[in-house]
């Protein structure tokens, strides 16, 4: 089947600044260029629903606060059940920022 692509902003959580454009396709998670995070500890990329992180998605620790990154969904996770990306923190069981995607 086709892959599809579906895209979202960030916005800040948790009084945290998470800015920029994200892009999901069946496979993968691909922060934009745009894409910013201010300071915060142990920041993890992975999926939601919701308003509800979903542990099970983590894909990697996020591998810089600004610019373009890319992340493997992991095997056997469907993303089109998912309607969120967030970036979280682990250290406090937060969300830093959430894209609404679609």
């Amino acid at each position: 089947r086709a892959s599809t692509t579906r895209k979202g902003m960030f916005s800040g959580r948790s009084r945290h600044e998470t800015r920029g454009w994200v892009e999901v396709t069946d496979s993968t998670v691909a922060l934009q260029r745009d894409f910013s995070l201010d300071r915060a500890p142990d920041p993890v990329v992975g999926l939601g629903k919701n308003g509800r992180y979903d542990p099970a998605t983590f894909m990697a620790e996020l591998k810089a606060k600004k610019g373009a990154s890319s992340y493997a969904i992991p095997e056997g996770i469907d993303a089109s059940a998912y309607n969120e990306v967030y970036v979280w923190c682990r250290a406090a069981d937060v969300p830093l920022g959430i894209a609404k995607i679609s």
